[in-house]
């Protein structure tokens, strides 16, 4: 007889951060924005799987965006 397992239980935690330069305008538009990012999961029942995001986001006179991020993943497999 089989036995049933569990479906997943996912833990995921993120924050973000926004810089801003509201005292340094042109023409109404802010010169600049920053904005930090990170993501943790995690499947709390198993120890196999789990995830780290980053990210950061630069945003210049609110016309030019300049995105960057960086992604890892833990996942071990066992047959």
């Amino acid at each position: 007889m089989k036995s049933l397992r569990a479906p997943p239980s996912i833990l995921r935690a993120g924050a973000a951060y926004e810089i801003e330069s509201s005292s340094i305008n042109y023409n109404d538009f802010s010169l600049f924005d920053i904005r930090f990012s990170i993501d943790y999961q995690d499947v709390i029942n198993s120890k196999y799987y789990s995830s780290i995001n980053l990210g950061a986001e630069l945003s210049i006179l609110e016309l030019i965006k300049l995105r960057g991020g960086y992604f890892t993943q833990t996942l071990q497999v066992h047959l």
